[in-house]
């Protein structure tokens, strides 16, 4: 992104940070920007999402931020797992950030809600879903548009879910348990 590499990693086996360096290797800055999956194949999943100058992740125990792409400065976080009382599946959370016009998209799965949106410039919740309950998968969510309505497709380890971009209705849902052998 403008001459510029992003790397997401693990420091001290505890924290994901990314690192940004120039196009000869040279280490411009370093950022911790969340805490790191501990358990089963532990190691960073988020592949970052660039928009604006602006750097969107989801951390190992899903923490959801948005850097600053020039300096690697926290612009905003939420801690989406907890405040929404997400569920991790077996091996934790493989999901790199959606961006819509207005919004950063992130999975929590549980009871609470399946997923959020954040205001991508300041980080303040825009909506939640309902919950169809599940954790979530290990994908990341899209974005398609279909007679001039923006949806989110995204997914649970239950369901795959269409959801209105604007306002986080619930449009339709396939239920992929169905389609789970033993």
């Amino acid at each position: 992104y403008k001459g510029i590499i992003y790397i997401t990693g693990i420091k001290k086996d505890t924290m994901d940070m990314i690192s940004a360096y120039d196009s000869s290797g040279k280490l411009i800055w370093d950022k911790v920007y969340g805490r790191a999956w501990p358990n089963t194949y532990p190691d960073t999943r988020s592949t970052p999402t660039i928009q604006n100058d602006k750097i969107y992740l989801i951390g190992g125990m899903g923490t959801i931020c948005c850097l600053d792409a020039k300096t690697g400065n926290m612009i905003w976080s939420q801690d989406a797992h907890n405040q929404f009382k997400g569920e991790y599946h077996r091996w934790g959370i493989a999901e790199s950030v959606l961006l819509t016009d207005q919004a950063a998209i992130c999975v929590t799965g549980g009871k609470v809600t399946s997923v959020v949106a954040y205001d991508k410039i300041t980080g303040k919740l825009l909506w939640k879903t309902k919950s169809l309950g599940g954790p979530r998968a290990y994908a990341s969510s899209s974005l398609i548009e279909r007679n001039g309505l923006k949806i989110i497709l995204a997914q649970t380890v239950n369901d795959l879910i269409g959801i209105n971009s604007i306002n986080g209705e619930i449009i339709w849902n396939f239920n992929l348990m169905q389609f789970h052998l033993g």
